[in-house]
């Protein structure tokens, strides 16, 4: 198995056990270290999940706790907090990230994201540019852009 990358995965309150399990797929292919479910997000123990991820629960270590719990012991590993987000106030995915530190991503719910008190845990809040009249895609392809962007990143970080 290939090793894993110092990347972590965040999800709260998602709703669609479907998007669950494709975040767990794509998250096997980035390499990611590790998947927090919290709120109310379907785990693993869900046959939808399952049938989604196609395996990948068996292989990307995950663990359930609450949205403050990740957050606080991911910051103890002094890992960034990059909450996925439509803001004004957001950075573009496509800006460099600071790949030298490992990162989690944080995703929200499919219909109202994170709020604001999460967003104040975050480092930082990140975006995708949108250039039709929707200014936001499903939550497991937003993640799997900023997962690949991410990597693509840190590949050219750790190539110097």
């Amino acid at each position: 198995m290939t090793p894993r990358v110092p990347l972590h995965i965040v999800i709260d309150n998602m709703r669609s056990a479907f998007n669950v399990g494709s975040i767990f797929r794509t998250a096997d292919t980035l390499g990611v270290k590790k998947i927090w479910l919290t709120g109310y997000t379907p785990t693993p123990h869900q046959l939808q999940v399952e049938k989604a991820a196609l395996g990948a629960t068996f292989i990307i270590d995950w663990e359930q706790k609450t949205f403050s719990q990740a957050c606080d012991e991911l910051k103890k590993m002094n890992v960034n907090l990059v909450a996925l987000e439509t803001s004004p106030q957001a950075t573009s995915i496509y800006a460099p990230m600071p790949v030298q530190s490992p990162t989690a991503f944080l995703v929200g719910n499919e219909r109202f994201g994170l709020d604001q008190e999460q967003l104040q845990r975050a480092t930082e809040v990140r975006s995708i540019p949108t250039y039709g009249i929707k200014n936001s895609l499903n939550a497991s392809v937003a993640l799997a852009i900023a997962g690949y962007e991410w990597r693509k990143q840190y590949y050219e970080f750790t190539k110097k």
